[in-house]
């Protein structure tokens, strides 16, 4: 392993904001030292104690790409696998396979790891219902009425079930073993471009719950169509007076309510707190004609149905490939779906996080310790714990000088990648008219053109008109109510893991992701085409429109 580390925004820029504030960022710092170790050892593998799995620069946290690839390699997978999964432009270091000795102190990892493969169904059961009753219990818990003492000891709950039942890298690394494994089956079989056979093996299964949810939605929508209710999406959540509709909201809000833009994010809002939002999106489906989830679900299903009967019918595979290949794509499709519901359950425990945040924020707002509630967001960890404790400190100018700080990153254009240390005056080259086709990973099936619109942020969701290509640095759940309506997706970032990738099969968008280089290369209006079956991306005209 290279002396100099590799750092890599990866995925954690597809799962947070691209500027997370100060406590979101000690989160993560806290998961690289308990959590994240934590879960490798549930694997049997063991991580130095003194590792740096994640280190924040410049306000954005990155992976230590060299641990990550180390780790694949000792598992006897090609490194390349993790770059293809989670995405990143990281280079790949030709690592030396394990010695006879190294295999050997393997087997107890191997064999641990194998148990827990053959247990995850009954571990992340119980793992999900132990957040989901505790999401349910605690949620409408009066916080006004608990002591700052309580509040420490409650923080440290979450914390201790957050460590015992997330389960991020254990279903990630499994989704990387079986799509792995399926990949290598269908070479071996020497099928025309295995990557697009199974995205079209794997779209259609409605088990994914992030797609799911906005089939949900699909479904409100059907309904105020089919009874002339476009009235309704125009007023406040408040004041709807159809009681059936009413009810499938509040049934919608209930489900996914803890959801949010950004929802690893402990200062984001949550879908709950501005119920009214919902409605622009069911304004957008019924306005664009997404009413039928069933017509989406069946025309998925078909081509999966299609694709897994057409591998099965292939002169090489012989009975034992027939089950192993079953194996394989049952396991992958489960995993995929275990990721998307770890998600869920995870965004339950910051949600319940952001309220008992906000309540402290609020009574030490109320004090006069803090200017303004939201300000418990510029502190850390132990910092919020010692305002609990009563020590003195000058927390407002921590706050002002962590505010000052936040503001000078959100100027810097950093590097999605970079090998020992970076500059914060380095920016991204600007590729526009030098390029014409950018590669990325084919992630969903589909050869479309149209015209690129280019979303940054959240907050220019409203930007995005139907039959549009949406063109983003990366994308998150919550980015995905635009995926029904987009003729394309093209993700900066990400792999045939990220969010971008599982979605997008699912509502049969043509999608590819990892394009480097793609949002500063286009601008709104320019005719591309997006060939989701190789994982190109191809410039045709630079013509803007509104």
């Amino acid at each position: 392993m290279s002396k100099e580390i590799t750092w890599s925004r990866m995925n954690l820029k597809e799962v947070i904001s691209e500027l997370p504030y100060p406590l979101t960022q000690s989160f993560f710092m806290k998961a690289n030292k308990i959590l994240f170790v934590e879960q490798y050892k549930r694997m049997g593998y063991v991580l130095p104690e003194d590792i740096e799995l994640i280190k924040a620069f410049y306000g954005r946290p990155y992976f230590n790409v060299n641990i990550m690839m180390k780790m694949t390699n000792d598992y006897g997978t090609d490194p390349e696998i993790i770059k293809m999964t989670m995405g990143g432009f990281q280079p790949i270091e030709k690592l030396d396979k394990l010695s006879f000795f190294g295999q050997i102190k393997m087997i107890f990892t191997y064999i641990k790891s194998f148990i827990l493969l053959s247990n995850i169904d009954k571990v992340s059961k119980n793992s999900f219902k132990a957040i989901s009753d505790r999401y349910r219990t605690d949620f409408n818990r009066d916080l006004r009425s608990i002591t700052d003492k309580e509040a420490i000891e409650y923080l440290d709950s979450i914390d201790e079930l957050v460590i015992k039942n997330d389960l991020t890298l254990i279903v990630g690394g499994f989704a990387t073993y079986s799509y792995r494994e399926l990949r290598k089956l269908l070479k071996s079989l020497n099928v025309e471009n295995p990557d697009d056979i199974i995205n079209q093996l794997v779209t259609g299964t409605d088990n994914i719950i992030s797609a799911n949810q906005n089939l949900e939605l699909m479904r409100l929508a059907g309904y105020v169509k089919d009874n002339g209710l476009e009235s309704l999406l125009e007023e406040d959540y408040d004041k709807i007076s159809d009681t059936k509709f009413k009810q499938m909201l509040t049934e919608f809000l209930h489900k996914f309510g803890h959801r949010g833009l950004y929802e690893g994010c402990v200062e984001n809002p949550r879908y709950y707190e501005n119920p009214t939002s919902i409605l622009k999106i069911i304004k957008d489906y019924v306005k664009a004609g997404m009413i039928h989830p069933q017509d989406v679900i069946n025309r998925q299903k078909k081509i999966r149905e299609d694709a897994t009967e057409n591998i099965l019918k292939h002169n090489g595979l012989s009975y034992f490939k027939k089950k192993l290949f079953k194996n394989h794509l049952d396991s992958y499709i489960h995993f995929m779906a275990l990721r998307e519901e770890n998600r869920y359950h995870y965004a339950m425990t910051f949600t319940l996080l952001r309220r008992h945040y906000l309540e402290i924020g609020r009574r030490f707002a109320e004090k006069g310790i803090l200017e303004e509630q939201h300000d418990i967001f510029f502190l850390l960890i132990p910092e919020v714990k010692k305002l609990l404790s009563g020590e003195k400190g000058d927390f407002k100018k921590v706050v002002d000088e962590r505010k000052s700080e936040r503001e000078r990153n959100s100027r810097y254009h950093v590097p999605d990648v970079f090998v020992g240390e970076f500059k914060p005056e380095m920016v991204k080259e600007n590729v526009r008219k030098l390029k014409k086709v950018f590669t990325g990973y084919s992630a969903s099936s589909g050869i479309v053109q149209g015209r690129a619109r280019i979303i940054h942020s959240p907050e220019e969701f409203g930007r995005f008109k139907a039959g549009e290509i949406l063109v983003a640095p990366t994308t998150d759940p919550m980015w995905s109510n635009l995926f029904p309506i987009a003729k394309a997706v093209v993700t900066e970032m990400g792999g045939v893991l990220s969010h971008a990738s599982i979605v997008a099969r699912e509502y049969g968008t043509p999608c590819v992701v990892n394009v480097q280089g793609i949002v500063d290369a286009l601008k709104d209006g320019d005719l591309i085409e997006v060939d989701g079956k190789s994982g190109l991306v191809r410039i045709l005209t630079e013509e803007i429109i509104s």
